[in-house]
């Protein structure tokens, strides 16, 4: 996947897995920037998205 390829409907695995590259990158990062806020919501769209996901099965 390149940097400009989008996902319409990510599914919760593709959001999990762009949630763990954030944490990995934030990590890295020379000092601490407030990604709090961008996590939570990240956190709030997985959950959301898993529970979309449960009620199409």
């Amino acid at each position: 996947m390149s940097d400009t390829d989008t996902v319409e409907n990510p599914t919760e695995q593709q959001l999990k897995v762009l949630l763990r590259d954030v944490h990995n990158v934030a990590d890295q990062l020379p000092e601490p920037l407030n990604l709090d806020r961008s996590i939570i919501e990240l956190q709030k769209t997985i959950e959301t998205t898993a529970r979309l996901e449960s009620q199409r099965k």
